[in-house]
């Protein structure tokens, strides 16, 4: 082999190991990144999840919609930050917390819709019931993360 060639040849592979270490380097800070915002995003959604729940405790406590009123449900994190979380989360835990604020945002507009201090109706209890459950599990499942 000539010397230019075998100059050629080393210049390829010093490219092509430079492109390699460039590529593994860039790849772990994008992830180490991605880990972070994810670890973030949980953390804020997640105090707002366990806020919720307080709220949501409470009012099936009193047996009326007064602790809703008095602190309203605290969305905007969730509003913020979920696509970190989606983008980040297993499908199945993306769908259970996703599932829960979903289930938040539809009892937020009925307690907006029947007012502050009226009593709940057996339809209420329930769905508050189950929207408790689901912020429970959203809680812990994200609680995992931060």
């Amino acid at each position: 082999m000539s010397a230019a060639t075998a100059s050629g040849v080393f210049a390829l592979a010093g490219v092509v190991i430079g492109g390699l270490l460039n590529y593994l380097v860039t790849t772990a800070i994008d992830a180490r990144k991605g880990r972070k915002a994810m670890r973030t995003s949980a953390r804020i959604v997640g105090e707002e999840v366990g806020t919720n729940l307080s709220i949501v405790s409470a009012a099936l406590e009193v047996g009326d919609w007064t602790p809703v009123g008095n602190a309203p449900f605290y969305l905007n994190g969730w509003l913020h930050y979920r696509q970190a979380l989606a983008e980040w989360l297993p499908q199945d835990q993306w769908r259970s917390v996703r599932a829960a604020m979903r289930h938040l945002q539809t009892m937020d507009r009925v307690h907006k819709t029947g007012g502050p201090e009226r009593p709940f109706t057996p339809h209420d209890v329930a769905h508050l019931q189950e929207l408790k459950s689901a912020l429970t599990s959203a809680n812990e499942m994200l609680a995992s993360y931060g």
